[in-house]
C-alpha cells in the first residue's frame, strides 16, 4: 500500500505507529501501580438462611446490587489506570504524533471516566430505592415509582427510616459534587446536551451580551482540558465510590437484620 498519510507516510506506517503505541500501553498498564483501589465484588454475603420466598428475593437483591456496584467501581478504576498509563507514555512522543494518540485512545477514555461519578451516584440511588420498594411496599401506601422516576427524593421516601441510612445518604453526596462538576467544566452534562470542552482549545465560546442599545460579542475559544489534574480528581471520586459501597453494605446488613414482610 502506497497511499500517503501525513505525518506517518503510508497506511502501513500509520498502522505500525498505532500498534507500537498500543503495545507500550498494554505493557505499562500491566506493570504500573494502580492509583485507585480494586474491590472484591463477591465480598458481601448476608448471614443467615431465609425462611420465606420474599426473604429469598430480598436477600438475593441485597447481594446483587452491591456486587454490580462494585463491578462498576472496578471498571472506573481500570479507566483511571489506563489514563495514567497513557500519561506515562506521553513523553516518548513529540507533540504532533502524540496528538493522534490522544485523539485515538486518550480522549475516548477520558470521556468515559468523566461520566462515571454521576453514573455511580445514580446507580447507588437506584439500587437502594429499588430494593426498598421490594422490601417495604407491603408495609406502606407509597406510590411505587417506575424505574425512570427513581431519584434522590424517592430514595428518601422509601429508605430514610432504615438504620444506618444517614451514613449512606451522606456518602452518595460525595459523588458528582459541585466541586467535581466545576473542575470538569460540567463535562458530562455538556457532552450529552451541548458542546463539551476538549484537549485542543478548539471549542468556540463566544460571549454575546447587550449593553444599552448595542449587542457586543467577544470571540474566543475555550481553554483546553489538562488531563493530569482531571486524573487526580477522578481518583478522589473513585475513593468516594468505594466509601459509598461500604456504606451500602452496612445499610443492607442493618436493614436485613429486621423482618422482611
Amino acid at each position: 500500500m502506497d497511499k500517503r498519510i501525513d505525518p506517518f507516510g503510508t497506511v502501513d506506517e500509520a498502522a505500525a505507529f498505532y500498534a507500537e503505541a498500543f503495545r507500550k500501553f498494554i505493557f505499562l498498564r500491566g506493570v504500573i501501580s494502580c492509583p485507585s483501589k480494586v474491590v472484591d465484588p463477591s465480598e458481601f454475603k448476608l448471614p443467615g438462611q431465609p425462611t420465606s420466598l420474599s426473604q429469598v428475593f430480598g436477600i438475593q437483591l441485597a447481594e446483587d446490587f452491591p456486587r454490580l456496584f462494585a463491578n462498576r467501581i472496578n471498571a472506573f478504576s481500570k479507566d483511571i489506570l489506563s489514563l495514567t498509563a497513557w500519561q506515562q507514555i506521553r513523553p516518548e512522543y513529540e507533540s504532533v504524533r502524540w496528538h493522534y494518540l490522544e485523539h485515538e485512545f486518550v480522549y475516548p477514555l477520558l470521556r468515559l471516566a468523566l461520566k462515571e461519578p454521576s453514573a455511580l451516584k445514580n446507580q447507588a440511588i437506584f439500587s437502594i430505592t429499588k430494593l426498598a420498594t421490594v422490601l417495604e411496599a407491603s408495609a406502606n401506601s407509597h406510590a411505587i415509582p417506575a424505574d425512570v422516576e427513581i431519584n434522590l427524593t424517592k430514595l428518601d421516601l422509601w429508605a430514610s427510616h432504615w438504620p444506618r441510612y444517614d451514613g449512606f445518604r451522606t456518602s452518595i453526596s460525595a459523588l458528582n459534587t459541585r466541586a467535581f462538576v466545576s473542575a470538569t467544566r460540567d463535562f458530562r452534562n455538556r457532552d450529552m446536551h451541548t458542546l463539551a470542552p476538549d484537549f485542543y482549545g478548539i471549542v468556540p465560546a463566544p460571549n454575546v451580551r447587550r449593553e444599552k442599545r448595542d449587542v457586543l460579542t467577544t470571540w474566543k475559544h475555550e481553554e483546553p482540558l489538562e488531563i493530569n489534574p482531571l486524573i487526580d480528581i477522578l481518583i478522589e471520586q473513585h475513593r468516594a465510590a468505594i466509601n459509598v459501597l461500604g456504606e451500602m453494605r452496612e445499610l443492607l446488613m442493618a436493614r436485613l437484620e429486621q423482618p422482611i414482610a
